[in-house]
């Protein structure tokens, strides 16, 4: 509770504070890029103004309470303003978009306009700090203890007639000010003066008068420049139609040549692709016939080497026999040479 309390003062202060800035400036004594200015100013001051009040309305509706005030209505007619000012800021800053690129002079001070718009936001302020009051007065009520209550009833009911008298001598003075804007103050005047006011309205006019036709001059200068740029205009559009058509011819024709140099290129990499393969062919047949005459002849070498190991073995074998068949004569021999000595030793 104490901080939506401190969030509507907050939120009072802020309204006050948008309404001493009105108080300080008088818009209508202001030129345009003063009046635009300002209404900026504001415009950025309220928006910011209507977030609070737009928070503090949801924190209100959240406490759903009995007699709790209610801020849609402030909110809407907030909006309303807001959106009356961003036009008249949108107007003010196309006048001079218009005086700087068309040249186009137009009125640039409407102090009435001026006037009546910081009145409206004045009165708008008040309003919005009456409704952010009686928010105040239904927190303190909701907060006093009921021993006193009639005391702070009457303070409220002080604190809402002060209000309620701001609004209406602001409401008042709003008034005034919009008769004296389309009436004028009313003065007793002669006939002197009136004539004399007649023949000051006459000069204005007749200068007015001339002043028009000098702009109708200038105007008619400027829209046959204007037609003299559109004709030079057209010329080069024309000029750029023609390049561009001589372009887009060549365009095609370079597009048509770089397709045939790929068709050739696709045709010479056909071919290249072609020989590559028949070569490759060529050589795995020559490199199968290697591999068929490398086989045959790895046979008749295997074969050759098969016979010939073989003689070697059987001549090696017959050797062996032989040599087997030498040492069994030797060793016979040997025997025989023994028997023989023993045979010679008996006979001794």
């Amino acid at each position: 509770m104490e901080k939506l309390k401190q969030r509507v003062e907050n939120t009072i202060t802020t309204i006050n504070d948008i309404h001493d800035s009105l108080n300080i400036v008088i818009w209508k004594k202001l030129n345009q890029k003063g009046f635009v200015f300002e209404l900026e100013r504001s415009a950025k001051k309220i928006k910011n103004l209507l977030l609070d009040i737009e928070e503090l309305n949801r924190e209100l509706k959240l406490l759903m309470e009995k007699n709790t005030p209610e801020l849609d209505t402030l909110i809407i007619e907030i909006n309303k303003q807001l959106e009356i000012i961003e036009t008249n800021l949108a107007l003010e800053k196309a006048k001079k978009f218009k005086e700087e690129t068309l040249d186009i002079l137009e009125t640039q001070e409407v102090p009435e306009l001026y006037d009546s718009i910081q009145q409206k936001i004045i009165i708008l302020m008040l309003r919005a700090r009456n409704e952010i009051e009686k928010v105040k007065t239904f927190l303190l009520v909701k907060d006093e203890p009921p021993i006193r209550k009639g005391n702070t009833a009457k303070a409220l009911v002080e604190i809402i007639q002060k209000q309620e008298n701001e609004l209406r001598q602001a409401k008042e003075r709003n008034l005034e000010l919009k008769r004296k804007n389309f009436f004028g103050s009313i003065e007793e005047i002669s006939t002197a003066d009136i004539e004399k006011g007649l023949h000051e309205t006459d000069k204005l006019l007749t200068e007015s008068v001339t002043e028009s036709k000098k702009a109708l001059k200038n105007h008619l200068a400027q829209l046959n420049y204007v037609e003299g740029s559109f004709i030079q205009l057209k010329n080069e559009i024309e000029k750029i139609e023609d390049q561009h058509s001589r372009f887009t011819k060549k365009s095609l024709e370079l597009i048509k040549d770089l397709k045939k140099e790929r068709d050739f290129a696709r045709k010479i990499a056909l071919e290249v692709e072609q020989e590559t393969i028949a070569v490759k062919n060529s050589y795995t047949h020559q490199l199968l016939d290697f591999e068929k005459r490398k086989s045959e002849i790895e046979e008749k070498i295997k074969q050759k080497y098969q016979k010939e190991t073989e003689k070697l073995k059987n001549e090696i074998e017959e050797k062996r026999l032989s040599s087997v068949n030498l040492m069994k004569i030797v060793e016979e021999q040997e025997k025989e040479i023994k028997i023989l000595k023993q045979k010679l030793e008996k006979g001794k």
